[in-house]
């Protein structure tokens, strides 16, 4: 070490990195995220949370309804056509 290095004390001064060197070492640490982690970082967790499908409840019950009929030959199950 240089004596310029050093402090008077004897110590070696803080590091101070330039901000091209900070941001190489956080790209560096970047490059090793996954995507649900980088979403997470990024305050994006709701859209990154899994939840299940929509369904319309309508188009169910009017399949069910198809069914039942053709298969007793009744109007619809809600009519009492089991």
């Amino acid at each position: 070490m240089k004596t310029s290095d050093k402090k008077s004390n004897g110590h070696r001064g803080a590091y101070k990195p330039s901000a091209e060197e900070i941001e190489k070492a956080c790209a560096k640490i970047q490059e090793k995220w996954s995507v649900r982690q980088r979403d997470k970082r990024a305050g994006r967790t709701s859209q990154s949370q899994w939840s299940p499908p929509r369904l319309d409840w309508s188009t169910i019950t009017d399949a069910i309804s198809e069914s039942q009929s053709d298969s007793t030959g009744v109007n619809s199950w809600a009519e009492g056509g089991r």
